[in-house]
């Protein structure tokens, strides 16, 4: 008996569909006690504001040695981890047409004496705070972060009430909770509700308000499924965030208007969800608004970076 074409196509769509079918993975951070990593932080950055035959170039490197332990799940799946700074690593070179200056610290090669700007660096060591991250990614909560900074002013000796203020500030900039919750989701890839396949992508918008007020509108993408790891692209497009420009209504205070793009590469571990490494590059353009009085200066910018996430030994 001859089969129909019919029914020929039929188990031939059938027979190219579950031949060509993609496996997919549903990924979620599932960590649990005495899960623990030392990794290695490390964040590069060139920034370079051009003015008529006076260009204005700062060049940053640090560098952070962490711990994460977790110390509980709760009953949603939602993870704390205990973070310390075992080690920091501060570069900073200004350099314009007539100087340069440069300011190094290694708090596993101390300099003696300390430079004046490096001392909040040597502080940091062995301080410790907490962050709470969904299962998918999601940064929840810093919590510990008033309670380090204020210890390390206690072991500064920063006793006065007006400089004990304003040394806080200059902290929270950099350290504060919003500034860590901002560096740690910047770590947790946010994953996609759904299970993926090799070639499938989700997205995700976050807000930036920390240092300079920006919108990162995140793409990534499935590229490699390994027996352990995973391989993840990201590509982020940078924007202005709205109402940024209410930044510089104090006058003197400098305006930021970026945009760029940002991309790179994130290895998963399967198992646990864990962000084995990531390498990232940044480029973003813009202008710095200043107002003084009745006067204001617009000067175009050029921001290049490089984040990398290592594991340590």
């Amino acid at each position: 008996m001859l089969s129909s074409p019919r029914h020929l196509l039929s188990a031939y769509l059938l027979f190219s569909l579950g031949a060509t079918a993609q496996p997919t993975r549903t990924f979620r951070l599932a960590l649990s006690p005495p899960f623990e990593r030392q990794v290695r932080l490390s964040m590069e950055q060139t920034v370079t504001q051009s003015l008529p035959n006076n260009n204005h170039t700062v060049d940053q490197r640090t560098v952070l040695g962490q711990t994460f332990k977790v110390s509980e799940v709760d009953p949603e799946g939602a993870m704390t981890l205990w973070v310390r700074y075992d080690s920091v690593y501060h570069k900073v070179t200004t350099e314009n047409p007539t100087s340069t200056l440069t300011m190094e610290f290694d708090s596993e090669n101390p300099p003696d004496p300390l430079p004046p700007m490096a001392v909040g660096y040597a502080a940091l060591v062995n301080k410790t705070f907490e962050v709470k991250v969904s299962s998918r990614g999601t940064v929840l909560q810093v919590t510990g972060v008033q309670e380090m900074l204020s210890s390390i002013l206690d072991q500064l000796k920063v006793t006065d009430p007006e400089a004990r203020q304003e040394a806080l500030a200059q902290l929270k900039s950099r350290f504060g909770a919003q500034a860590i919750q901002e560096t740690m989701q910047s770590l947790f890839p946010v994953y996609p509700e759904e299970p993926v396949a090799i070639g499938d992508s989700w997205s995700n918008t976050m807000a930036m308000s920390q240092s300079i007020p920006i919108q990162v509108a995140n793409t990534w993408t499935l590229r490699q499924l390994g027996e352990d790891l995973a391989v993840v692209d990201l590509s982020s497009k940078v924007t202005q965030a709205e109402g940024a420009s209410d930044t510089a209504e104090k006058e003197g205070t400098p305006d930021y208007r970026l945009s760029g793009t940002q991309s790179g590469t994130l290895r998963v571990d399967l198992e646990t969800g864990w962000v084995v490494s990531t390498e990232l590059q940044q480029d973003f353009q813009g202008t710095v608004l200043f107002r003084q009085g009745d006067e204001s200066l617009d000067i175009p910018i050029a921001l290049k970076g490089k984040v990398s996430l290592q594991p340590r030994p």
